[in-house]
């Protein structure tokens, strides 16, 4: 993403809020700070960025990937058992990584997702043991897929730009690609040139379809190029290194069914055995903060695409309703908790949960142990015991 204001290009390690809120917006963590809330945000990314200088109350030092499934659940469960929060969101990593490596539908895919399956057993077990898995809302969801792809279906920006002799820049969000010329007036000859290209589609700015919700923003690219669900489209051929092993990508358009994800919801303040109806990944938002009993940020949700899936004695009176902040009416805590599933309809996993019981908030002393949860981890950052512990309060 580039900002032409900032004239500076944002990546995941870039942790300026500028990048992360430009008109308030808050991610949910913070809405229930904000509200008498205490929240716990282990491996989160974005955990680190400061929102209005509030960072979570409860955070791993920075996001990484070392620190082993079983030890995130270990922490979160703890957190919750003993009232020091009454949010966490909690995040896993794989299997995105198998499903780009390997593909969504390969060997190595299926045995990650066995290793998902027993991080989750893991976590309800635990919940179980603390008396308080059936106390908590759990929402699963995720916001991608995955589909297959290969190094063999890519387009090149580069073999259709070039020969116009206009210079531009491009930014890489494959399978999205922004196209910035450096003039203004060289915005129709390399719109033009880069509609020869076949397996994707082309826009200028303005021509950006509304379903996307992507065109009224500085940092939107004057021309954005859209691969075709299986393809790829980058700049250059320098790229080619980069993506020549991937097998699997997402950030297709969301009508695709590879593209969607999955909600499954347990708890008392759900209906036992109702079907949700397809809604927008936006609309979770406003529902955990109904569950909070907080009252939400101005947000593009709505609750009323998921309301019918609450039942009337599991849920805390609405905020939104009396204006008030609904702290005093919600009896619910809550955990969220993530995973980055990536199969077909899965995609990064969000759970979150709110205690039944009224509990008082406390603190007491965890000591952090290191469990082997057989998972191979890349990242040389392994913590020491005690090493990952928070920054912003004691455990």
């Amino acid at each position: 993403m580039y900002d032409p204001i900032l004239n500076e290009t944002f990546g995941l390690q870039n942790l300026e809020p500028i990048w992360w809120s430009q008109n308030g917006q808050e991610p949910v963590w913070i809405t229930n700070q904000r509200q008498g809330g205490h929240s716990a945000v282990l491996d989160f990314p974005g955990m680190d960025v400061p929102f209005q200088g509030m960072l979570p109350e409860y955070e791993y030092i920075k996001y990484t990937e070392s620190i082993p499934f079983n030890d995130r659940s270990d922490l979160a469960v703890a957190l919750l058992a003993n009232g020091s929060v009454n949010f966490v969101a909690l995040y896993f990593s794989e299997p995105d990584k198998a499903g780009h490596s390997y593909g969504p539908f390969s060997k190595e895919m299926n045995e990650m997702l066995g290793i998902c399956d027993k991080t989750l057993e893991y976590l309800l077990d635990r919940l179980e043991a603390e008396d308080i898995l059936d106390k908590v809302n759990i929402i699963l969801t995720a916001d991608h897929g995955m589909t297959p792809v290969s190094i063999n279906k890519t387009i090149y920006a580069m073999d259709y730009l070039n020969g116009t002799a206009y210079p531009y820049f491009t930014v890489e969000n494959n399978p999205i690609l922004g196209i910035w010329p450096n003039k203004s007036e060289h915005l129709d000859p390399l719109y033009e040139a880069m509609q020869k290209a076949e397996h994707v589609k082309v826009y200028k700015k303005e021509e950006i379809p509304e379903q996307y919700h992507y065109k009224n923003n500085v940092r939107v690219p004057p021309i954005v190029v859209v691969a075709d669900e299986g393809w790829m489209v980058v700049g250059s051929r320098d790229f080619k290194t980069h993506y020549g092993g991937v097998k699997g990508m997402h950030g297709y358009n969301n009508s695709f069914l590879s593209m969607h994800p999955m909600f499954i919801v347990h708890g008392p303040a759900f209906k036992k055995g109702a079907v949700s109806k397809p809604f927008n990944s936006v609309d979770v938002y406003p529902l955990m903060c109904h569950l909070l009993g907080i009252k939400p940020r101005p947000n593009n949700g709505t609750l009323d695409t998921v309301k019918y899936l609450l039942s009337v004695h599991g849920t805390p009176p609405s905020n939104e309703e009396d204006g008030s902040d609904g702290r005093q009416h919600s009896q619910y805590f809550s955990v969220g908790i993530a995973f980055a599933v990536v199969i077909a309809l899965l995609a990064i996993v969000l759970l979150t949960g709110m205690c039944l019981q009224q509990r008082s908030y406390r603190k007491e002393e965890l000591t952090y142990h290191t469990l082997n949860d057989g998972l191979d981890t890349e990242d040389e950052e392994v913590f020491e015991d005690g090493d990952q512990m928070l920054p912003n309060t004691i455990i």
